[in-house]
């Protein structure tokens, strides 16, 4: 599958692509090359999928419908968890005490098993950071991590927002939207059985998630805008996967940069 470290130049059959940044270098910035282009990546990633995964069906976790990036249950599980050691006491304080004053047993259940699902694997580091970062570092933290756990979201932001960015277009359609998911649904059988409801909730969420994450100025306007990221929160994602890096707009070249300055 396409990711982080390969979206600006995946290889079909050992030939590759369009380098998007060197083609508006050499042809100009207009609207409607730039569309042009976009419109051509869209067909390869949907051809790509369809020669990789004929025949070998895969699925998404959905389950960030019932939720949102909620950074501040994020920080007080964390601040439980890191007090206590044990996910079974954290429960007890979440669900059985409602110590995050949650309406209804139901919503603390759903809240602690999404909060617990980003959270059980990552490491002290990343933990600690969670507890003593600024407002703005653990929203876009958090946005990280659901980068990790929900593999829809993390394509979406690679293979459409970052990409359009690196394009000098700024805007996200819902023509952007429509070609991403139906690209997608081609490999799911998830995707292609949900009702319209749950299609409606899953575009509904992902806005919302990149809105309160700063990584669009609004669920409703969509123009993206590229996040500052501090030395200490890349350093962090750099010792887990440099290629969660693109999910703050970071282009192939911005990563290898921070690489090597790592490896110094």
């Amino acid at each position: 599958m396409i990711d982080g470290s390969t979206i600006e130049q995946p290889l079909i059959r050992g030939c590759s692509i369009y380098r998007y940044d060197i083609w508006l270098k050499l042809f100009g910035n207009s609207g409607y090359f730039k569309s042009y282009l976009y419109f051509k990546y869209n067909l390869v990633i949907m051809y790509v999928i369809k020669i990789s995964y004929k025949g070998n069906i895969i699925d998404y976790s959905l389950s960030f419908t019932a939720a949102s990036l909620m950074t501040y249950e994020t920080e007080q599980v964390t601040i439980l968890y890191l007090e206590h050691k044990e996910w079974s006491k954290v429960k007890e304080l979440v669900i059985d005490e409602n110590i995050l004053q949650k309406g209804t047993i139901s919503t603390r259940k759903r809240e602690f098993a999404e909060v617990k699902k980003r959270l059980q694997n990552l490491s002290d580091d990343e933990l600690h950071f969670i507890t003593t970062c600024t407002t703005d570092e653990l929203k876009l933290f958090c946005l990280y991590l659901c980068s990790k756990i929900y593999r829809l979201i993390y394509e979406f932001i690679v293979e459409v927002v970052r990409q359009k960015y690196l394009m000098f277009d700024y805007s996200i359609l819902d023509s952007d939207y429509i070609r991403f998911i139906e690209s997608k649904t081609l490999s799911s059988k998830k995707l292609q059985t949900i009702t319209d409801k749950t299609q409606y909730k899953i575009k509904q969420v992902i806005f919302k998630i990149l809105e309160q994450s700063t990584l669009i100025d609004s669920s409703k306007t969509r123009n993206i805008q590229k996040p500052y990221i501090s030395e200490e929160l890349q350093n962090i994602i750099m010792k887990q996967s440099p290629k969660y890096l693109a999910v703050f707009l970071y282009s192939n070249t911005d990563i290898q940069n921070v690489k090597e300055v790592c490896n110094d």
